[in-house]
């Protein structure tokens, strides 16, 4: 149960770093088969409170021209993501640590974006990193979306790395 226990003491160093109260959670703990071991995976509740309807930035509402853009963090990482352990077949490496100055900044931010009226829509780059949740915005939306990206990057990391607060949003052109 190392790896729980890691878990449960990473979850309560964010939350404190975040002052963020968890009001509830879950963890899965028993689903080993023959075949395989499943880790054990914390499951967390938070909740938050809008001021404001108005305040409420929703996702998948994409309008044609938007502009798109990724804020956050420029880090993502492939170890641990859900494409290593799926495509590659590999669950080894060290995911992104949490840094909390990043983290309350980025959520700073998305809170006065979505202040602001500041974009359309939005959506966080969590598991599955950006291009999952592209694919999420474009069906919400039903409207698709053209992208350039830095080809001295590793495409794989750009696109499923996961790991660091950062999020997609669209905005009026």
């Amino acid at each position: 149960f190392w790896e729980l226990e890691q878990s449960i003491l990473g979850i309560s160093d964010a939350a404190r770093a975040l002052e963020c109260p968890v009001v509830s959670g879950n963890v899965s703990l028993y689903n080993d088969s023959k075949e395989s071991r499943i880790l054990p995976s914390p499951f967390i509740v938070a909740a938050g409170c809008i001021e404001s309807p108005s305040q409420f930035l929703g996702s998948g509402k994409w309008n044609d021209g938007d502009l798109i853009f990724l804020a956050g963090s420029p880090v993502a990482e492939l170890a641990g993501s859900r494409y290593a352990v799926s495509c590659l077949k590999n669950n080894a490496g060290r995911p992104t640590e949490m840094n909390a100055k990043n983290e309350t900044d980025f959520r700073d931010n998305a809170i006065q974006t979505a202040r602001d009226n500041a974009a359309q829509s939005a959506r966080l780059c969590g598991s599955g990193g950006l291009a999952l949740a592209l694919v999420k915005e474009v069906m919400g939306s039903g409207i698709g979306a053209a992208l350039t990206i830095d080809q001295s990057e590793n495409i794989s990391s750009v696109l499923f790395g996961e790991g660091g607060a950062r999020a997609i949003y669209a905005v009026p052109a």
